[in-house]
């Protein structure tokens, strides 16, 4: 029932106090919530309203799990850079149930990647280079998109 209750939070938010001019807002849970009910129902305008709220992760996790969602959910790609880029600076492995969550083809595409950037930085894991044209040549983006 709170999936559904944040769902109707931002597909209709005149039916509650909450609008987007007043201070509306919905935690990083609800909006995954609203992410999968928008994806289920094909409602593409509050689909990319979650999508636009869960963009920038704080952490490592808040980074994994929308990773996670974004592959269930068919996000596009250009929109997990922030997350990815947390993801593949990390020295912490993903846990066994962490790894569980995540498909096989992106599994794949994180270890190809965090290889890349090991073999890059040398095993510096403070090391500033330029992760993104890593991203871009695993995940096949366009220089231009990012």
């Amino acid at each position: 029932m709170c999936r559904f209750n944040a769902f109707i939070r931002v597909g209709n938010p005149t039916i509650t106090p909450y609008s987007y001019k007043d201070g509306f807002h919905l935690t990083r849970t609800e909006w995954l919530a609203v992410l999968s009910i928008a994806h289920r129902f094909e409602m593409k305008g509050i689909f990319d309203q979650a999508v636009k709220n869960l963009f920038d992760p704080a952490s490592r996790g808040e980074a994994l799990e929308f990773l996670i969602a974004a592959d269930k959910y068919g996000v596009e790609v250009i929109h997990l850079i922030p997350s990815l880029r947390i993801i593949l600076k990390d020295n912490q492995t993903p846990d066994e149930g962490e790894i569980m969550q995540i498909s096989i083809g992106i599994l794949a595409r994180v270890w190809r990647a965090r290889e890349m950037w090991i073999r890059e930085s040398r095993g510096q894991w403070n090391y500033h280079g330029n992760i993104d044209h890593i991203i871009r040549s695993v995940w096949g983006v366009p220089g231009h998109a990012f």
